[in-house]
């Protein structure tokens, strides 16, 4: 014997899924980071992402979340990837510490700048 659904029961079901949908929160944006040279538009060269790697393992001491990062590095439009140990992106605290390291880092390659940019087309 088949057993029929109130229509009723069918339309609440409904409707509880569309709410949980509605109040589920939204997908954030991810955080790219962009390495160029001085001026502004040449991405960084491989050197200057090795004394920044370099730079990240010595401040590991003074900067706890940098524990966890395994490695930076660069593709060739001059985004940053950030790998934890656990394979992982980096969180935006290590992120905003590697940014700190960066303004310190001599490079014989001359300077160069990390630029935080919101990727909204991305989830996190």
């Amino acid at each position: 014997m088949k057993r029929a659904f109130p229509v009723s029961a069918v339309l609440l079901s409904s409707m509880a899924f569309l709410l949980c949908l509605a109040s589920a929160p939204a997908a954030q944006a991810a955080t790219v980071l962009k390495c160029t040279a001085a001026n502004g538009t040449t991405p960084c060269t491989r050197t200057q992402v090795f004394y920044l790697n370099k730079n990240m393992v010595s401040a590991r001491d003074a900067h706890q979340e940098l524990a966890m990062v395994r490695y930076i590095s660069m593709d060739p439009n001059g985004t940053l990837k950030c790998i934890q140990t656990n394979g992982t992106a980096c969180t935006d605290d290590q992120l905003a510490d590697i940014i700190a390291i960066a303004e310190h880092v001599q490079s014989a390659d001359g300077p160069f700048f990390i630029h935080k940019e919101v990727d909204s087309t991305s989830p996190k």
